[in-house]
């Protein structure tokens, strides 16, 4: 869950780097399902750029929101943990 960082970029962000944080947070942490995009952190401001930029966040995700949940589609090799297992 999350990966924008609501200070950094919701408060102070550009709608560009909204939608760059969205696209890089759901090629990450989106494959293998279960994903929730959210800012990692609250946003406090009530400005209008806050405003855009959630806005921009909501948008940019309905556009990218249909990804494939298949782990080895987005794995070149096999992802191997600290006791050997397998997570492909």
């Amino acid at each position: 869950m999350g990966d924008v960082c609501g200070y950094l970029t919701v408060e102070c962000g550009t709608s560009a780097d909204i939608t760059e944080q969205v696209q890089q947070a759901i090629a990450i942490l989106a494959p293998g399902g279960g994903f929730i995009l959210s800012p990692v952190t609250n946003v406090r401001a009530d400005t209008e750029r806050a405003w855009q930029n959630i806005k921009t966040l909501i948008e940019t995700w309905r556009t990218l929101r249909e990804y494939s949940v298949s782990l080895s589609q987005h794995v070149e090799k096999p992802v191997e943990i600290e006791d050997g297992r397998n997570l492909s």
